[in-house]
């Protein structure tokens, strides 16, 4: 009996992990040019997030409300939050994270994304 509660909550364990990392976004998302690099962080479940965008020395945070998700895509709206580079504020902006295609796109820029 004991094995079988032990059996069972660590199934539990594992499965709980387990979704916990599938709604958890990590991705870098670099330009062609490599000179812009989107590192992003999406909290599907709580459909929120983080970006951090570097760009010529500037070192930038934005916050991420994310409005829409679905099987494909997800869409969502950055916010300046700090800047390492001295920057006190920056505009919002909409971005598409495409799950399909691994691509990260801000206004009429697609950036190619890969595990951090």
């Amino acid at each position: 009996m004991n094995k079988l509660l032990a059996t069972i909550t660590m199934l539990c364990f594992f499965a709980a992990v387990d979704a916990a990392e599938q709604n958890t976004i990590s991705k870098r998302c670099v330009s062609t040019s490599g000179l812009s690099t989107y590192d992003i962080e999406l909290s599907l479940a709580s459909r929120t997030g983080q970006i951090r965008y570097r760009f010529m020395g500037q070192d930038i945070f934005y916050d991420i409300t994310i409005e829409e998700i679905t099987d494909e895509f997800t869409k969502g709206v950055a916010v300046f939050e700090s800047s390492r580079s001295g920057e006190t504020r920056g505009n919002p902006f909409s971005f598409v994270y495409n799950f399909e295609k691994n691509t990260f796109v801000e206004g009429q820029i697609s950036y190619g994304c890969s595990a951090i």
